[in-house]
């Protein structure tokens, strides 16, 4: 891309990405990182952009996304080893037996800050996400973060209104369901 094309967007669409990144991460620094690293994506990227402010707006819904979910998994790791449960060990346990073996630690130490039914819901989707398409990432998204109605997130993904409603009954129903087999 053009360095002063790149100035350009970098000059009028900034706010715009980073505002995103700030309500996806709710952290200033965090924030304009993850804008920086999207401008560093566009600055390499040599095709053109038709229109930058939807495009630009999902690649920082995707870096956003990209970061929670890491830190998701660093938040399980410490939640891991601040129930004094070596990797190790849960290595060895079969799924159930973690689950258990979390829940009865919880139970023993008394963790009253840690909410273990929320970190495994959030963890469940999570898993859910990741099996999914990028745009049913996106519309997830814009559905429950953004409060965003049916039509105008199909009108920002390309889809009609009753195919963004399918997609997040689909998407409820693969939740549903692996939660009902995770607490078998």
């Amino acid at each position: 891309m053009e360095r002063h094309i790149f100035e350009a967007l970098y000059k009028e669409y900034f706010p715009l990405v980073y505002r995103r990144c700030l309500e996806l991460l709710r952290n200033k620094e965090d924030a304009e990182n993850a804008a920086n690293t999207v401008f560093e994506k566009l600055l390499k990227k040599e095709d053109d952009i038709y229109f930058p402010s939807s495009y630009l707006y999902r690649m920082a819904t995707n870096m956003g996304l990209k970061q929670i979910n890491e830190r998701r998994k660093e938040a399980a790791f410490v939640y891991a080893e601040a129930t004094n449960i070596s990797i190790n060990r849960l290595k060895e346990k079969g799924e159930v037996d973690i689950k258990q073996l979390l829940i009865k630690e919880k139970a023993t130490n008394n963790y009253k800050d840690n909410n273990f039914e929320q970190i495994e819901a959030e963890m469940i989707v999570a898993a859910v996400l990741k099996e999914e398409d990028e745009i049913t990432r996106m519309i997830y998204v814009l559905f429950y973060h953004d409060d965003m109605t049916y039509k105008d997130i199909g009108g920002m993904v390309g889809l009609s209104k009753s195919a963004v409603e399918k997609r997040i009954r689909k998407l409820e129903k693969n939740i549903k369901q692996k939660i009902f087999k995770e607490n078998k």
